[in-house]
């Protein structure tokens, strides 16, 4: 049970987090946990498609093997997943600042977050949990940040390139993040923290800037 606390704590901090930024027009608790809910079920494709995919990767080797990995059968499975259930949202009528698809892709990605958390610490323990709890957590959260950032700006502005963008991004946020924790080479490390950081700086601005339209124009509603 204090393993299964550990691992929970820092999706439950984020959710809190989120729910408290989206003040000025606050989604209802059940639309939210309907998208926590389906980030859970994600794991579920990701996990199948991750077997097949990593059979298609044996014969790879040396560093072409860790970026596959990296960018194809991690990033790329996890966010195209994460992407579909956070693009589900079909009624306007909760999706009407740019702020909600900050808001829902996070709790899309809090949602499989959870999960794989969850397995890892069952198999790892507290240490894990403790390192998740301060790099794998927040990044999910980031990249989850990013994608709807990128959706929220093509869903208002009706444009296909930003909504392609929040697929695309957050898999190249992703697969270099991976890439720079599974490398050999080891001086790839060193932009770990800097790369952490840049991440951190971009998602802060990105709920800023729709927090201010939010505060400047309210809820939209010519979508």
């Amino acid at each position: 049970m204090s393993n299964l606390l550990w691992a929970i704590w820092p999706v439950l901090t984020v959710l809190v987090f989120f729910y408290l930024v989206d003040s000025y027009d606050r989604e209802t608790l059940f639309q939210l946990f309907k998208k926590f809910v389906l980030g859970m079920f994600v794991v579920v494709p990701v996990l199948i498609i991750g077997n097949f995919l990593n059979s298609l990767g044996k014969e790879l080797g040396g560093e072409i093997y860790i970026l596959y990995v990296a960018f194809v059968l991690a990033a790329f499975n996890e966010e195209f997943f994460k992407w579909l259930a956070f693009t589900g949202i079909k009624n306007k009528k909760y999706f009407n600042e740019y702020l909600d698809g900050i808001i829902y892709a996070v709790f899309v990605s809090m949602g499989f977050a959870i999960v794989e958390n969850i397995i890892y610490v069952a198999q790892y323990g507290r240490e894990t949990a403790i390192l998740r709890a301060v790099t794998s957590i927040p990044m999910h959260m980031m990249f989850g940040v990013v994608m709807g950032y990128y959706f929220s700006l093509g869903h208002f502005s009706k444009k296909f390139i930003p909504k392609i963008l929040s697929l695309v991004v957050p898999i190249l946020l992703h697969g270099i993040y991976d890439y720079i924790l599974l490398s050999k080479l080891d001086h790839l490390m060193l932009l770990f923290v800097p790369y952490f950081v840049f991440i951190v700086y971009s998602s802060k601005n990105m709920i800023r800037n729709y927090l201010k339209i939010s505060k400047n124009e309210g809820i939209i509603s010519n979508i």
